[in-house]
């Protein structure tokens, strides 16, 4: 089972599937009625991506859990209490759980965020830029505003404008604090993120920080 590994990032567990079976053989791991659901998606990859997260749905929770989506699509367990989140990107599938809120994304450190500089950093993060870790630093706040976008919905505008982070020094593993700039959410306006890199693949977990943290 290509299963990369199980992580904690705050307070968040985190399970990471790399992909390379076919479709085939996912569908040998999984109950029957996946079948049919897969059907309906165009994308081979988008089919490989979404078997690999029930995949690891059934490794965490057993065969017969499910994920239920609602209104705007956030994603739910069908009989635990857990919350849960889900990212995937090429030849990756996440899962994550915990107690409580969070939101979750990932990204291959290869992939090249530079041409989207100009909507990521506000006037007073452009030192991101002036780094040689320039890209890697732009994806982490990328990753930060995605998994904050999962947390609480709307934020407001956009991430360049809306989102401030304080990134530290690039490293395999650590946190920062995120916060939203003029918008109060039922999470409130301060978060904090932490990340691990995993062969390659940047993990990002925000959730509320309270000032009673560090």
């Amino acid at each position: 089972m290509p299963l990369s590994g199980c992580y904690k990032l705050g307070n968040v567990s985190v399970v990471v599937w790399k992909i390379t079976e076919n479709e085939a053989m996912l569908l040998a791991m999984l109950p029957a009625e996946y079948s049919e659901s897969v059907l309906e998606m165009k994308s081979p990859g988008r089919r490989l991506e979404w078997l690999a997260v029930r995949a690891l749905l059934a490794h965490v929770y057993g065969p017969d859990e499910r994920i239920v989506y609602n209104s705007v699509g956030k994603p739910f367990l069908k009989n635990a209490d857990d919350c849960i989140g889900v990212s995937h990107t090429k030849g990756y599938a996440v899962l994550a759980y915990g107690n409580s809120g969070f939101g979750v994304d990932a990204e291959l450190l290869s992939r090249n965020i530079m041409p989207l500089a100009g909507k990521i950093a506000c006037d007073g993060e452009r030192n991101l830029l002036d780094s040689e870790c320039a890209n890697e630093a732009l994806l982490m706040k990328w990753c930060a505003c995605e998994a904050l976008f999962k947390l609480v919905g709307d934020l407001g505008g956009t991430f360049r404008d809306n989102v401030l982070v304080e990134l530290p020094s690039f490293s395999s593993s650590g946190s920062f604090p995120v916060s939203l700039v003029g918008v109060d959410s039922q999470c409130g306006r301060f978060f904090k993120a932490d990340y691990i890199i995993i062969d390659g693949l940047l993990l990002v977990i925000c959730e509320p920080r309270f000032f009673s943290e560090s």
